[in-house]
């Protein structure tokens, strides 16, 4: 199964790089539906959530990660922080 996974994971990767974020997605949900435990693939999609302002979907797409891969380098740098601005900007007046 990794002989098809890392493929898909390096075109992730790729479209990343072009800033192609439905590429990207198709890539990490290709992955997910051969392993659902991929923790490359379950950062990707939070980190695309987040790129996105979506927040509360990258946390239930973090939420899929495996007990036992929590402490993981991926997870931390993709999940999202309390601090970080609300999805909806309110104008100054």
């Amino acid at each position: 199964m990794t002989a098809e996974i890392e493929p898909l994971l390096e075109q992730a990767a790729e479209s990343l790089k072009l800033n192609d974020i439905g590429g990207a997605a198709q890539a990490f949900t290709a992955v997910l539906q051969l392993d659902q435990t991929n923790i490359k693939a379950i950062a990707g999609m939070a980190r695309l959530a987040v790129t996105t302002g979506d927040f509360a979907d990258a946390e239930e797409i973090l939420s899929l990660t495996p007990p036992e891969k929590a402490n993981d380098p991926e997870i931390p740098a993709s999940a999202p922080r309390s601090n970080s601005p609300p999805s909806g900007r309110r104008r100054r007046q």
